[in-house]
């Protein structure tokens, strides 16, 4: 695009344009820009990422990096201010760069005075563009990233405290007749769909649930399964009250088939916020600031993985198979794991990094060569949010009788599984 003139007009415009969640990244070279490396960086600031002080390790690895994330970012349009400045083999690396990441399109700025700046003057197939058809760009649409539903929603009602037992009735009592219905669909479409999955499990079959020993063994491994199930209920719910319509009714179905779901909210006051992702549009743009794909990818699945610390024994280290090739899902043991929206670009950098071709095994590890263990590659990523790796604080369990079953993700929620069979008065001493 020539911009002879350097007008402030199209400074203005390209601020305009510069919405990566429209798919334009518009790149600010720094002067003299000479090297891929320092260009890398360029790209980098312009996604976001934390570059000052510039990242660590080598800087033959700084443009494989910026790669990764325009492709996890999926940038559609590259858009590169005062590129008469870049050095020729730049201008065809950056063309590279769009071709690898699927990109529609490079538009170069060249607001040098002249006939043009010789390195863009010998480009095959371009056209030029005066800097008004930079608004075209404003027209592109919002990517609407994948998000997995998990069945109904309700609205943001104010639910009464009852425990499961009772909740329903109280909800029958106490909401307005139209909302009352739907929330009695919604509740049973819940506890029809998780006697449904637990048939599916195989554990609590015809032949375990009359015999106590057997449905007590049954709760260890439930609760790996249980925890996959529940993460993609509360990760899919719209506010508390929509994830907690659907704890009480998972409640009421395993209570059922013998097996107690047992809840400690964090307050008193229902329902419990802290049922759902700890991964907020919030939390996911300050882990997105960090330049390593890994440690950033680490933190996310730190945040949404159920099946991670001591109460999973079973866990074994992510390879890149876990990740759907689109980020939307962390595949586990047990079913997949919704991620939310605002961290899929983070899951789609890492893979391209590891697999930019496509041919990688889908059981390459999702950390080689990483130095640092994934623990502590989460804990750089959730650094800034002045977070932990940590299991995070397990509730005190009001029953001294209730020994259950749970794992780290679960603890965190304050729930416990115990089958009815065990559940029995207990001294206190082990």
């Amino acid at each position: 695009m020539r911009d002879p003139h350097d007008t402030p007009a199209t400074r203005t415009l390209l601020e305009r344009v510069d919405q990566l969640d429209r798919g334009v990244l518009v790149v600010r070279p720094v002067p003299g820009t000479s090297s891929p490396a320092v260009l890398a960086l360029a790209i980098l600031a312009a996604l976001g990422k934390q570059v000052d002080p510039p990242p660590r390790g080598l800087t033959r690895h700084w443009w494989a990096l910026a790669c990764a994330w325009a492709a996890g970012h999926q940038v559609d349009y590259l858009v590169i201010d005062r590129a008469h400045t870049l050095p020729a083999r730049l201008i065809t690396q950056l063309i590279e760069l769009a071709a690898d990441i699927a990109a529609i399109g490079v538009w170069f700025i060249d607001p040098s005075p002249q006939a043009g700046a010789p390195a863009l003057a010998d480009l095959a197939g371009v056209t030029v563009q005066t800097p008004l058809q930079l608004l075209n760009l404003t027209l592109n649409q919002p990517g609407r990233p994948a998000q997995p539903s998990a069945g109904p929603h309700i609205a943001p009602l104010d639910l009464p405290p009852d425990g499961f037992l009772t909740f329903r009735y109280a909800c029958q009592r106490r909401l307005p007749a139209g909302e009352r219905a739907r929330l009695d669909d919604a509740w049973l479409w819940f506890f029809d769909d998780t006697r449904w999955w637990l048939r599916k499990t195989q554990l609590l079959d015809e032949t375990v649930r009359p015999d106590p020993r057997r449905l007590i063994a049954a709760t260890l491994p439930l609760s790996a399964m249980l925890s996959v199930r529940l993460a993609a209920l509360f990760y899919t719910a719209r506010h508390p009250a929509d994830a907690m319509l659907r704890l009480r009714a998972t409640q009421a179905a395993l209570f059922r088939e013998g097996i107690l779901l047992h809840h400690e909210p964090r307050s008193h006051e229902l329902p419990d916020p802290g049922l759902g992702s700890r991964l907020t549009p919030d939390v996911a743009a300050a882990i997105s600031h960090t330049v390593s794909t890994a440690a950033a990818t680490a933190a996310v699945l730190h945040l949404i993985n159920p099946l991670t610390g001591l109460g999973y024994p079973g866990a074994r280290p992510p390879v890149l198979g876990d990740l759907a090739a689109d980020g939307s899902q962390l595949r586990t043991a047990h079913g997949p794991v919704p991620v939310p929206a605002c961290a899929q670009p983070v899951l789609r950098a890492h893979r391209h990094l590891l697999d930019p071709t496509g041919a990688a095994a889908p059981d390459t590890a999702l950390f080689a060569g990483e130095r640092a263990a994934p623990r502590d590659l989460a804990a750089q990523g959730l650094r800034p949010l002045k977070l932990t790796s940590d299991p995070g604080p397990r509730y005190r369990r009001s029953r001294a009788y209730l020994r259950g079953h749970a794992t780290d993700w679960m603890r965190r929620r304050g729930l416990e599984l115990c089958a009815l069979a065990e559940m029995q008065p207990w001294s206190g001493h082990q």
